[in-house]
């Protein structure tokens, strides 16, 4: 019934602002992620976050699902736990990865309430009468001038209104690695996105 039905969306909502890790496995499907290593990042995170920390870097093994934990499901938490006014950007040096990002996110947010189950859930949806391209997202919800999510190659930026939190995932690419200059650049590049 759709009484016991909203109950279940409640329920489902309190344990996701408590456990992130439980949001991610179980709320989005993720569930190749582990009991140990991935709760123990996901909890981390959360504590860094009420320590109201301002930077936090997380460096983990390759082909780990840090994007799914870092980029996909944080962004998704973040506006389903804490709040839909957030403005993010997120960027990578990998234009593919970004794509994925992009993708996802666009499969778990709908345009109407009872789309997806994550918008049915958390109310979290799409805002139809706001730009919306592959590399700028906007939910409704949000007020104000400025963005939900921007997602750019590493070394772009955003103009206007500052982000409330940046994700950066992998941002140095196979040019970075072999050349000192291109990291120089890349330095430089990540200092200004501190404004």
């Amino acid at each position: 019934s759709d009484e016991e039905k909203s109950v279940l969306y409640a329920l489902i909502a309190s344990h996701s602002k408590v456990s992130f890790h439980f949001f991610a496995k179980h709320v989005l499907g993720f569930d190749l992620l582990t009991e140990f290593t991935h709760k123990r990042w996901c909890e981390d995170l959360q504590f860094a976050l009420r320590e109201n920390r301002h930077r936090m870097m997380r460096l983990k093994p390759r082909k780990t699902f840090k994007s799914s934990i870092y980029g996909i499901s944080f962004i998704l938490w973040v506006w389903a736990c804490l709040s839909p006014q957030i403005r993010i950007f997120y960027t990578s040096s990998s234009n593919l990865l970004i794509e994925e990002v992009a993708d996802a996110l666009n499969g778990f947010i709908g345009t109407d309430k009872d789309e997806t189950l994550y918008s049915a859930i958390f109310g979290i949806t799409k805002d139809i009468k706001s730009k919306n391209t592959g590399d700028v997202f906007n939910i409704e919800g949000r007020s104000g001038k400025g963005f939900s999510l921007i997602l750019r190659t590493s070394g772009g930026s955003t103009t206007g209104i500052h982000p409330n939190l940046i994700i950066v995932d992998d941002a140095v690419g196979q040019k970075d690695r072999t050349s000192q200059a291109e990291r120089d650049e890349k330095e430089k590049w990540f200092d200004t996105l501190n404004p």
